[in-house]
């Protein structure tokens, strides 16, 4: 069937309603990975294989093939909001690639409504400053009335200011795409500002502050500390309206498995189990090992 920009804009809105209810929408804006969600979401300033979804200029530093596998379930509704994710990250010749994916559905064999996106990012550092840019391809599907994508580009820069202090920033949607004339409906775009502070090895605290244009800000405060060695407990706090964020994660040989659980005031808890394995170490950041 052809697709219906009135229907389709229905469905957008009624989903990101039950997503979010006050929160980020669901439309091609996701943080993905269990560490950055038990930190209250607070991912900007965060150098983890998780940065190839959530700020790719992090990923500048990383010397090991990674791959990532994220399940989200929001609300622990019966059938489920979920999002499921993958990813691979590796140096290359000059800095280093990634490949990510996530599926977004009312359950995971419900494809009445449901969003894919396919990213591909890039992260170079030049002079100091790790810099960084994704492109998406972003899928909207409605049964019986067809598919929509979208084409957007993400943009991200992060520096280290001291030893332990790091700035961060990334642009969600710079092109600010449009998903259909109706309405005027676009994807979100959202500007993410943080620092990240280490004042022991064991500890790590980041602060951030968001805005999507077409929403108030939101300030985000995440904190790490690993309590015995390879095990980590998290924490964090968002505003609008104030959501607490807890979460363990453990390190074991070459797999780190994280989880993380948020309760929304209104709407209940929500849940996040992710892994990431690093497959291959490089002995230099562009350079394979000859093992």
């Amino acid at each position: 069937m052809k697709f219906n920009p009135v229907i389709f804009y229905f469905y957008l809105f009624a989903s990101s309603l039950l997503i979010t209810y006050n929160t980020k929408a669901q439309s091609g804006y996701n943080i993905i990975g269990a560490r950055a969600n038990a930190m209250g979401n607070a991912s900007v300033a965060l150098e983890d294989g998780w940065s190839a979804f959530n700020n790719v200029a992090n990923m500048a530093s990383e010397k090991s093939l990674r791959a990532m596998f994220s399940y989200y379930n929001r609300y622990g509704f019966t059938n489920g909001l979920n999002t499921l994710s993958a990813g691979v990250l590796s140096p290359v010749k000059l800095g280093v690639a990634s490949l990510t994916v996530n599926r977004f559905s009312g359950s995971l064999s419900d494809n009445t409504y449901s969003e894919q996106n396919v990213s591909l990012g890039y992260a170079h550092e030049l002079y100091g400053v790790n810099i960084g840019a994704r492109a998406n391809y972003l899928q909207y599907n409605i049964e019986g009335y067809g598919t929509k994508g979208v084409l957007s580009l993400d943009l991200g820069v992060k520096t280290q200011l001291k030893e332990n202090l790091t700035l961060a920033a990334y642009i969600h949607n710079i092109t600010q795409s449009k998903v259909t004339e109706f309405e005027d409906e676009r994807t979100p775009s959202v500007i993410q500002l943080g620092l990240g502070y280490q004042p022991i090895e064991s500890l790590f605290i980041t602060v951030q502050a968001e805005k999507d244009l077409e929403k108030d800000p939101i300030y985000r405060v995440g904190l790490e500390y690993e309590f015995i060695e390879n095990f980590y407990g998290r924490t964090g706090v968002s505003t609008d309206p104030t959501v607490g964020y807890f979460g363990l994660g453990v390190l074991v040989n070459r797999f780190l498995i994280d989880y993380a659980i948020h309760t929304h005031p209104s709407l209940g808890l929500s849940h996040q189990v992710s892994i990431s394995v690093k497959l291959r170490e490089f002995e230099n950041q562009n350079l394979p090992t000859n093992d």
